[in-house]
């Protein structure tokens, strides 16, 4: 349990550092984001991600401080990062993760574009997606350190097939939900990059090697189960780009289809805001 945190908190502030920095840069001016976060606007997903990013970018460098300590290389300073109060951090820092994972499929459901916004779904994609990426990760980290023990492995199997399963069964929600809007998101180009996505994330799971199997007392063996784990999780990875890749890129085709777009802004009763007006 102790490395699987450390290698959490130490990948969550290593996959955290360029964030602001992109974030401003698609901001277009830097003094935009402090000013950002001069209010508190929960109705804005841009201010709202903005206090979810710097709170759990804080979340994360406190832990990976404390992992460094209980590490000892933080010299004379480890004894103090060992006594930061890891729960009452952790407890503060759950909530911020989901915001984390959820944020950029709320923030394109959000925009005016016929390929996101039209099902409710592409914000809980994102969380699957998340999950199912992070328990990637995390495989890798714990092998190349070594540290692949089988209860942390066993747990992150269990992680990454719920997520796996969640983000194909919601993605094909969505896609049926959206209707013609939807259309980019599972056929041409784009639509392949997406099917390959998925396939390479179940490919990972089937190429995964058993938890139980990484305690082989042979030296061969264990190298060979090790490889494995780490071709899976990079599998795993390419997967998650090219399903987030393929989302991204769907979103263009839609927008310049006026017909599409005239269809998904007509009043109904799943649109916000619409209300049946009175007669008069």
């Amino acid at each position: 349990a102790a490395a699987l945190r450390r290698a959490g908190f130490e990948t969550s502030l290593a996959a955290l550092l360029p964030c602001p920095g992109l974030l401003i840069w698609d901001l277009g001016r830097p003094a935009r984001f402090p000013y950002m976060l001069r209010v508190w606007k929960p109705g804005s997903p841009m201010n709202l991600g903005s206090w979810i990013l710097t709170g759990f970018g804080a979340v994360s460098a406190l832990g990976a401080v404390h992992a460094a300590g209980q590490a000892g290389v933080l010299g004379p300073l480890s004894p103090l990062a060992r006594r930061l109060p890891m729960h009452a951090i952790g407890a503060a820092g759950l909530p911020l993760a989901l915001g984390m994972t959820g944020y950029t499929g709320v923030l394109l459901a959000g925009t005016s574009v016929p390929a996101w916004n039209q099902s409710p779904w592409m914000g809980g994609a994102f969380v699957a997606s998340s999950f199912a990426a992070a328990s990637d990760v995390l495989r890798l980290h714990l092998t190349v350190r070594d540290q692949a023990a089988p209860p942390g492995m066993r747990a992150l199997d269990r992680v990454s097939h719920a997520a796996k399963a969640a983000e194909t069964g919601l993605l094909v929600a969505h896609c049926a939900r959206s209707g013609r809007a939807g259309r980019a998101l599972w056929s041409g180009r784009r639509g392949w990059q997406l099917a390959a996505g998925l396939g390479f994330s179940w490919a990972a799971v089937a190429l995964a090697p058993a938890s139980k199997s990484l305690a082989a007392r042979d030296a061969g063996v264990r190298s060979r189960l090790k490889r494995r784990t780490l071709q899976a999780g990079l599998l795993g990875l390419a997967g998650a780009f090219l399903t987030r890749r393929g989302i991204i890129q769907a979103g263009q085709p839609p927008a310049d289809d006026t017909a599409a777009a005239r269809a998904a802004a007509q009043p109904s009763k799943s649109a916000p805001g619409w209300r049946p007006q009175p007669p008069r």
